[in-house]
């Protein structure tokens, strides 16, 4: 597209650069190959790309951030990154992966002009290069992070070995439509009142260096302790929730083939037959991956602890906390992919694109039961950004700025719908015609409320020559929320 700021006509013109290099005659150069290392891939699958990078079958790697760390390829000798990293300890990490054997190495960094964050770090460059790597912060006194401890404390008391492999091992299959905790699982997930007792001092004694620092919070005492021990198993089955809706879709999907198979209606080369067919292969996968039978020793995103952490009922600071998955077909098998809730709010809209492995697949389905009763409305304050929902949604006033919310300050967003997993088809192969690959034009707004209330806020006021200059507002626990408005 060309953004046109002449009343006259324009007439567009090939690409200069884009069509001499289509005019050269590769095949007496070397053979370029890529390929990416992401947290996408298997163990295997990216320990076996370093080797080739290093051994120079594979010319260049397109890394996520798991080239961070823990990865010596001697021979780099260029690192091109993107964008600017967060802050200058993912610079020197990044950047550090070139020229580990003394050799002089290129490392350049791009910088996009949409972005506030490249652009400030264009301007100051020496900030990132030369900056200062500050200690990583961890917020302990965070409630959630102490729920996943506390569960994990729970866990650990327990006999659980049907954990240990497949969340099919936890689940009674008889009933594919509940999918209920089975009789044993259940039956070890209780504990007496004595070894409650004796979890509490356990606990109690996880926290004893800050917990003293926890009673400045109203939430934080042995009540909040005691209710987290006891609704443990109530928590521990609604953490299978999302698992569940996939282990639904696949079987869906399986059936659905299944019946068109059998019944007789289509010829063996009919399309409809075709499409049954890999949708059959298709779905069989699916729920191998749901079962953790991956065919290797890799653990899949669908192992207990690790699905657990993603779900924020474990810790787990290596993986992303209730994470929205997509599945891919590839090839003679498939992939779960995920992404952050903000970023696939975006990538796994409806009917855009995404790129994997040197293909690209088109976002067909929203994996969402009964959609129609899952559709909800909020209130918007259009000069606060606050969101009303529930009951807040009869609010009269911003319970932040206290403004009086009337049609021209506010905004009734109706037929929300909360974004859940997807599924791809695959479209064709990425081709030189790509120069530049474009995601729909969504329209993203993003909103914020205050679950724990007003009065966990804390307020300020700048003063510029005894006038009120600045008002500001310090909310220790918000709850973002990110609208599609514009989904296709």
């Amino acid at each position: 597209m060309v953004k046109q700021r002449s009343y006259k006509n324009y007439e567009l013109k090939p690409n200069i650069f884009f069509q001499s290099i289509y005019k050269i005659d590769f095949k007496k150069y070397k053979t370029f190959k890529g390929n990416v290392h992401t947290g996408q891939n298997s163990n295997e699958e990216r320990q076996l790309r370093e080797a080739k990078f290093r051994e120079g079958v594979i010319s260049a790697l397109y890394c996520s951030p798991t080239m961070e760390l823990g990865i010596d390829i001697s021979t780099l000798n260029v690192v091109h990154m993107r964008n600017a990293p967060p802050n200058p300890s993912n610079y020197a990490q990044r950047s550090g992966r070139a020229g580990r054997s003394g050799q002089a190495a290129l490392v350049f960094t791009y910088c996009s002009g949409f972005s506030p964050h490249d652009v400030h770090y264009f301007k100051n460059s020496a900030k990132m290069v030369a900056g200062n790597v500050v200690p990583p912060r961890l917020e302990i006194n965070n409630e959630e992070l102490l729920k996943t401890h506390l569960n994990a404390v729970y866990l650990s008391e327990l006999n659980l070995n049907e954990i240990n492999l497949s969340i099919c091992d936890l689940i009674d299959e008889t009933n594919k439509d509940m999918l209920l905790l089975n009789e044993d699982v259940n039956n070890k997930l209780k504990i007496s009142d004595k070894q409650k007792d004796s979890l509490l001092i356990k606990f109690k004694k996880v926290i004893k260096d800050f917990e003293s620092d926890l009673k400045i919070y109203k939430w934080f005492n042995d009540d909040w302790i005691k209710n987290g021990i006891n609704r443990f198993p109530e928590s521990f089955n609604n953490a299978l929730d999302r698992w569940r809706s996939l282990y639904r879709s696949a079987i869906s999907q399986l059936s659905n083939a299944t019946n068109i198979i059998n019944s007789g209606t289509f010829t063996t080369n009919h399309e409809q037959m075709k499409a049954a067919r890999r949708n059959q292969y298709q779905g069989n996968i699916q729920l191998d991956l749901l079962k953790n039978k991956t065919g290797s020793n890799t653990l899949s995103e669908f192992y207990p602890y690790r699905y657990l952490a993603s779900e924020g009922f474990l810790p787990g600071y290596n993986f992303t906390r209730l994470p929205l998955r997509t599945y891919i077909p590839v090839g003679n098998s498939g992939a779960y992919v995920s992404r952050p809730r903000f970023l696939a709010l975006k990538e796994f809209g409806p009917g855009n694109l995404i790129y994997h492995n040197g293909s690209k697949y088109r976002i067909e389905q929203l994996l969402k039961q009964d959609i129609e009763n899952s559709r909800t409305e909020a209130k918007i304050v259009n000069s606060s950004g606050y969101f009303l929902e529930g009951a807040e949604k009869n609010f009269e006033i911003c319970p932040l700025t206290e403004v009086a919310l009337n049609n021209t300050n506010s905004e009734i967003i109706t037929q929300l719908l909360e974004m859940s997993e997807t599924r791809t088809e695959e479209q064709n192969r990425i081709s030189c015609e790509e120069e530049e690959r474009l995601s729909h034009g969504y329209d993203m707004k993003t909103y914020f409320s205050i679950p724990s209330g007003i009065d966990t806020v804390v307020k300020a006021k700048v003063l510029n020559a005894n006038e009120n200059f600045l008002n500001l507002c310090f909310i220790p626990t918000a709850k973002l929320t990110r609208i599609n408005k514009n989904g296709k």
